[in-house]
């Protein structure tokens, strides 16, 4: 009896002793990309940067896929700009970090959106690759135009109104195309300015104008747009184009 009891003690604790080791064996790596959510602004032609964190809560080291365009799922106008995250690198476990510098280098003004995906593994794992995900959001500024607003006016009223447009970007930019407001019908006009067909407003700062009419043939409020295109003087290439805002607070005789 006593032989048996000892055997059985010994198979027990040798299948604690297992399990601690199959346990210990069992650790993981668990990155995570700080901040979650990155803005960038930047006017067309320059590059704005910004520094995420690559943060690992396991308690294993976590081994580094490629830190490359590719290898991140990046997407262009966004890149790698440097960090001390590398290809084949390591992020210590239990709050060990990394950095990873992206860039945005638009040419093309509006809204981008995108995300990266820093792919790892961990020694003995014997799982599939595991991604940390980031998203990116960004605005690359084109030729800047304010709301033209006209104030309360009683019907037949004239007014005209001055919009300044600027060009915040690194190329000059080139007025391709005006389109008159689209409700000419109703009382808006484009009557001069500098700004017209072949204008060139010059790089970082440079200004043109729009002189806008208004007379009211209604009566209320009303809202109309004028549309206009521009290549950049440089690269030669088309930009988009804006949409310079019209609006009346209408009047109530």
């Amino acid at each position: 009896m006593l032989n048996l009891f000892r055997r059985y003690c010994t198979r027990a604790a040798l299948i604690l002793v297992a399990s601690l080791m199959f346990a210990a064996k069992c650790g993981d790596a668990n990155l995570t990309v700080s901040p979650g959510h990155a803005f960038f602004e930047s006017p067309v032609g320059d590059s704005k940067t910004v520094t995420f964190t690559v943060t690992n809560s396991g308690t294993e080291a976590a081994m580094l896929g490629p830190i490359t365009q590719q290898g991140l799922e990046l997407l262009e106008p966004f890149s790698v700009a440097g960090g001390t995250c590398a290809t084949g690198g390591t992020v210590a476990g239990n709050g060990g970090t990394c950095t990873l510098v992206l860039a945005f280098s638009p040419l093309v003004s509006g809204v981008h959106n995108g995300r990266f995906v820093v792919t790892y593994n961990w020694e003995g794992s014997g799982v599939d690759v595991r991604g940390a995900v980031g998203a990116l959001e960004a605005n690359a500024l084109g030729l800047i135009a304010p709301q033209v607003f006209f104030p309360e006016m009683a019907v037949g009223q004239r007014r005209i109104e001055t919009a300044t447009l600027t060009n915040p970007s690194r190329f000059a930019a080139r007025i391709e195309g005006i389109a008159p407001p689209y409700l000419p019908h109703v009382g808006f006009r484009l009557v001069g300015g500098t700004c017209a067909r072949g204008f060139v407003l010059p790089a970082r700062g440079g200004t043109c104008t729009v002189l806008v009419e208004y007379v009211p043939l209604v009566v209320g409020p009303l809202d109309a747009y004028s549309g206009f295109t521009y290549r950049w003087v440089g690269p030669e290439t088309m930009d988009g184009g804006f949409v310079l805002f019209l609006s009346h607070r209408g009047f109530d005789p």
